[in-house]
């Protein structure tokens, strides 16, 4: 259920967001640069003065609610003490960010693409058992080898406009070798808003 909020979400932003002007694409581009540089430098006073608010629920799913204390578990609000005592755990998650390459003299974005299928499972044959929605293949036996993963799944890391700003969407997507039925695997959605020409890490959304 979670997939199909999260793609339904994503899908619904796309087709109603207007286009942002090539000015607004460039300025977001160039303080999304600052906030991966922040990220790559662990600054804390830099990364806290670009978040639209401190109280972003998706951070407990980065800090994990066992490594709270008791206090920031009854009040559930997330203050900068609390961000300051769980940085590294914050940092080490958004340094996915740092996969997206930003060209700003050409104002292109290269995405992070990579093809997780090895030589080995090049040379087989897949099948896609639809009962089971999982792919299998014939070992050397002629027994039915089921993928555990379902899938051969790909490693994404986009970024994307919207009309308000831009998402990074860091994600598994089917290998080309198993594409039936597609869908996301398990990934995060990193929203950031841009208001009164200022780029700011709005929220966070799990897909698991």
């Amino acid at each position: 259920m979670k997939k199909i909020i999260l793609i339904m979400l994503l899908f619904t932003v796309m087709i109603s967001a207007k286009t942002p002007t090539r000015a607004e694409k460039q300025e977001m581009l160039r303080q999304f640069v600052e906030f991966q540089n922040i990220v790559k430098n662990k600054d804390v006073d830099g990364f806290i003065s670009m978040l639209e608010s401190t109280d972003i629920y998706g951070f407990y799913l980065i800090m994990g609610m066992g490594s709270l204390t008791d206090e920031e578990k009854e009040e559930e609000i997330i203050t900068e003490k609390t961000l300051r005592r769980h940085s590294a755990e914050i940092f080490e998650d958004l340094e996915v960010l740092n996969d997206i390459k930003v060209d700003l003299d050409k104002g292109k974005v290269e995405n992070y693409f990579v093809d997780n299928a090895t030589e080995e499972d090049k040379k087989k044959k897949y099948f896609f058992d639809k009962s089971k929605d999982c792919y299998y293949y014939y070992n050397s036996k002629k027994e039915k080898v089921y993928l555990e993963n379902l899938r051969i799944w790909d490693n994404r890391t986009d970024l994307e406009f919207t009309e308000n700003g831009l998402y990074v969407l860091d994600y598994l997507w089917q290998n080309k070798l198993t594409p039936e039925d597609s869908f996301m695997g398990s990934g995060f959605v990193y929203v950031f808003s841009f208001k009164d020409n200022k780029l700011r890490l709005q929220d966070l959304y799990v897909n698991d």
